[in-house]
């Protein structure tokens, strides 16, 4: 472990030393100067030799510290008089090393709700028929706990349902009570916020309101005492952290007792209209404080600082004795510990002058005032939210659109043109958004009309083998990816097709162009640990080449880059890595992914509802016309697919990015109608975009056009069969496994359908021939009670399934997914291999 951490930090060092031990920029450059740890005039240099962090000072260096060379580490060490452990440990917090944290296990029948990234509830079925119970968890860095730490027993500790899409929404906020009927009043309310606390009844006590604060809060209470009087003591308390207003909602006449959002069956409109004609505004019978005014247990309290009016820099708050800022002119989100909070520290965050103008000391400064008022005002920002930091990309915040292109920001809202602003001086926002490489970002002056059907003419002359859905999902792509951030979902697509279909022609000569500048791109051999410390916090669309898997480990690597795609496909899916000091480091992808190879192998049924694959074929017209055709087309690419173009439509696409947010939602509605929701919910988003390209693609669509639309567009939908689902892969992947038997190969399948026909062997001859009972023994098949049992336990049946989803004994929670499946009562006797519990499959699942 120690190895590898010196070969990560190899070329880190002056980022390093910068934002742990205070050193300024020209401290860790080769000139000489003052030493950072004895001081003299020259004595000292900073050589950074094979990137390890050398320094050499004449004073203070070396072993015996009376002259020569050191380390980064002994420079990190010995400028905050830290051991190596904790030197570690800071160290794998600043570079970001860590590990995948587990979904929190769930059984058939049991549900999670993640109520924050070390928080969650899971509701598992009671001990009598038709009850149920609630548990909560939490992730401790390393394992998901069911007993609760001290720090989560406390008032108002536990955080609330979707903490995040409150943050990210301005509007009115609803409040029920449970999650089952947060989930219904999501869907009946989609612009809002929704969300509710754990714990039952009275869990209200110990959650955290605060982030409602200044909202316009609905409360809906179930239909009982109980609810209505769990709604009033939330209403108390919204009202004393300082919330705008509180409607409670009347449950209907007539309802049964405990109804609530679940049990409704209205539609959008009517919960809608139901809540404005049917609440009344809440007064508190307690008296509310106005501003300024403290009561009796405040009054010992010291006022608060508020450095905000004239820092260069604003705090954002602590975790575990560090405490984080972000310089105006830096930009960059700077971490400081306690002990950090010294002069070299502090002048990271603001020039002297302005520190002798705060905390003027006589002459001098008072650092000790100075780090106690810093320390002091980070408290009072409360606990540091890394969520809250924003790379590049586009990014949708308070019904608004941000663009980050590094070093500057543009500001869109619907109905009006871009605002430029210098990311020095950004709009107020929950979030921030760092410094970062500059990206050149859109023109002014946006694609026309006819340079859009230009575009769209090119892309459907390459040989697809559904001209028209591909033609659109891939330019809807393209439309969509280099502003992904701002969307609700970011779908994928998968380009395939044999060599010299034209895979590489589209990627490099039609669709990069295209992206303006905004992607990132990347070839076989990049793995998703490299794709997701180069994204870290950006939202930039993936361009992955010859994404193929004709080796084991490249097998196990597009696998891996899959499941970053799917987590980065929808808000709120993250990745947690953990630390050796038992810390966890978390990671959100906002990236749209385009792969292309060959061949595609898309096996997880979550990974299939995320990615268009489009597909093309060989040309069938002769070699002559062949090359006249790419000739000609070629020239039609290079003429209209450039970077400028490409600027040119992403300066269209940012204008039009609130009226394609509404169109998706209703590209989905009527792709739904037509083919199902999972398909319109993938797909709609992609037509969405691609209708952008369209003279009229700028105005807001009616279900009525969307479906005329479709209609037009005469495409061929490849709709999600059944069989798609991860328990029919599992089970048809095991029966038509190949083995061998009698000196000849036979699947799974056809052995088991001799033994369950009475065949007294699998030959036609009666010579050395074996019984098919005994030959499906050996890998955990049997027929029982005309069912298929599968073993729980046999290693020959691992074996098989070694390299797949379904390794180990996840293959069991898989097959018991399957309709009319159950498990044993007992264990059964499997013929010359021993007894098992096993899953029994209805065979026809299997024939």
């Amino acid at each position: 472990m120690k190895g590898e951490l010196f070969e990560k930090t190899n070329g880190q060092w002056p980022s390093i030393l910068t934002a742990l031990a205070g050193l300024s920029h020209s401290q860790v450059t080769d000139k000489h100067q003052p030493c950072p740890l004895c001081g003299g005039e020259d004595r000292y240099r900073f050589d950074d030799i094979e990137g390890k962090g050398t320094w050499y000072c004449n004073k203070c260096g070396g072993i015996r510290r009376d002259g020569g060379a050191g380390n980064g580490w002994e420079m990190l060490m010995r400028k905050n008089d830290w051991d190596f452990k904790r030197a570690a440990q800071e160290v794998e917090r600043h570079l970001g090393i860590a590990t995948v944290r587990p979904e929190l296990p769930a059984k058939k029948g049991e549900s999670v709700w993640y109520y924050s990234d070390d928080f969650a509830v899971k509701r598992l079925p009671g001990p009598k028929p038709g009850t149920k119970t609630f548990r909560a968890c939490w992730y401790d860095g390393n394992r998901w706990q069911y007993k609760l730490p001290e720090h989560l027993k406390k008032p108002n500790s536990k955080p609330l349902l979707n903490l995040g899409k409150i943050r990210s929404l301005t509007n009115g906020v609803i409040i029920v009570e449970g999650e089952k009927a947060c989930d219904a009043a999501e869907k009946l309310f989609p612009t809002n916020a929704c969300t509710t606390w754990s714990g039952g009844c009275k869990g209200h006590k110990n959650t955290d309101f605060s982030p409602l604060k200044d909202r316009k809060i609905a409360l809906w209470p179930d239909a009982d005492e109980a609810g209505h009087a769990a709604m009033r003591a939330v209403a108390d308390k919204l009202l004393k952290i300082g919330v705008q207003e509180v409607l409670i909602m009347n449950p209907p006449e007539g309802v049964p007792s405990g109804w609530d959002a679940a049990d409704s069956e209205w539609s959008t409109e009517e919960a809608a209209y139901y809540l404005r004609h049917n609440h009344e505004k809440y007064i508190s019978s307690d008296p509310v404080l106005e501003t300024g005014e403290l009561s009796i247990e405040e009054e010992g309290l010291e006022e608060k600082v508020d450095l905000y009016k004239n820092a260069p820099f604003r705090c954002l708050g602590h975790d575990r004795g560090t405490y984080f800022y972000l310089p105006r002119d830096g930009g960059q989100v700077i971490p400081l510990s306690d002990s950090r909070h010294t002069k070299l520290g502090l002048l990271n965050l603001a020039g002297l002058d302005w520190w002798l103008s705060t905390f003027p000391k006589g002459a001098a400064v008072d650092w000790d005032q100075a780090a106690d008022t810093l320390i002091k005002q980070c408290k009072s920002e409360k606990i540091y939210d890394p969520d809250r930091v924003r790379g590049r990309g586009a990014w949708y915040d308070s019904s608004r659109v941000i663009v980050h292109l590094g070093n500057r920001l543009m500001m869109i809202t619907e109905g009006t043109d871009p605002i430029h602003l210098d990311i020095e001086d950004p709009p107020p926002s929950h979030f921030f958004y760092e410094h970062a490489k500059a990206m050149i970002g859109p023109t002014e002056e946006m694609l026309s009309d006819k340079e859009c059907a230009e575009i769209v003419d090119i892309a459907q002359k390459f040989s697809w083998d559904k001209p028209n859905s591909s033609t659109a999902f891939l330019l809807g792509w393209i439309v969509l990816a280099p502003v992904c951030g701002a969307l609700d979902w970011r779908p994928h697509v998968w380009v395939t097709g044999g060599a010299g279909t034209g895979k590489t022609t589209i990627l490099k000569r039609f669709m990069r162009p295209l992206l303006g500048g905004i992607c990132q791109s990347a070839t076989g051999g990049t793995t998703e640990a490299g794709l997701r410390g180069i994204l870290k916090c950006d939202a930039i669309p993936v361009v992955f080449d010859e994404f193929e898997q004709n080796e084991a480990k490249d097998r196990q690597n597009v696998q891996n880059v899959l499941s970053l795609a799917r987590i980065a496909s929808s808000e709120g899916g993250k990745i947690y890595k953990g630390t050796t000091s038992g810390g966890a480091n978390s990671f959100e992808i906002r990236s749209m992914f385009c792969v292309s190879s060959i061949n595609v192998n898309l096996i997880q049924k979550a990974d299939i509802d995320r990615f268009c694959v489009l597909s093309l074929v060989k040309d069938s017209r002769p070699e002559k016309e062949q090359s006249a055709f790419w000739r000609t087309h070629e020239q039609r690419i290079l003429a209209s697919c450039t970077e400028e173009n490409g600027r040119k439509l992403i300066a269209r696409t940012i204008r039009n990015i609130p009226v394609i947010r509404k169109n998706a939602k209703t590209f989905s509605a009527a792709l739904g109608q037509k083919f199902g929701a999972r398909y319109g919910d993938q797909n709609g988003t992609l037509l969405a975009g691609f209708f952008s390209l369209r003279p009229e693609g700028c105005s807001v669509l009616t279900l009525e056009r969307a479906l005329m639309c479709i209609e037009n567009m005469e495409w061929e939908a490849e709709v999600s069969r059944a069989d798609e689902a991860d328990e029919y892969k599992c089970i048809t992947k095991i029966m038509d496994s190949m083995i061998m038997v009698d000196s000849k190969k036979m699947t799974l399948r056809e052995i088991f359908i001799l033994a369950r026909s009475g065949k007294g062997s699998t030959s036609e001859s009666m010579y050395g021939a074996e019984d098919p009972n005994v030959v499906i023994s050996r890998y955990g098949l049997k027929c029982h009670e005309g069912m298929l049992a599968v073993s729980h336990t046999n290693t020959n049946l691992q074996a098989l399934l070694k390299d797949t989803p379904w390794s180990g004994n996840a293959y069991k929670e898989s097959l018991a997914r399957l309709p009319g499946a159950r498990k044993s009562a007992s264990a059964l006797r499997f013929p010359e291999m021993g007894t098992s519990r096993a899953i029994l499959v209805p065979t026809e699942h299997l024939i």
